[in-house]
């Protein structure tokens, strides 16, 4: 298998370990993707109110997807899985 991992897509990848202890403080700080990139580049990490606002177009567009599983057209489908869930892939 060693072979086949070290020929595979992402194979040089680095994985970064980061370990939080119970009731450690964790800031709520991450690497910057963001359209504004040249403007924040300086700092190179989101601001908590960009970390609240992209939140709140996250929590939008849940209700955007429950709402359009909850029309006509679906009623009778069941999923294992939540709004919450498609959204955050």
């Amino acid at each position: 298998m060693g072979d086949w991992v070290s020929c595979s897509v992402g194979a040089n990848f680095t994985p970064h370990i980061i370990t939080v202890n119970s009731g450690e403080y964790t800031p709520l700080y991450t690497p910057l993707e963001t359209k504004d990139k040249e403007k924040n580049l300086s700092s190179g990490w989101i601001s908590t109110s960009q970390i609240m606002e992209e939140e709140g177009r996250f929590e939008a567009e849940v209700t955007e997807v429950q709402a359009w599983w909850n029309s006509e057209r679906f009623k009778l489908t069941r999923r294992p899985y939540s709004a919450r869930d498609v959204v955050a892939l």
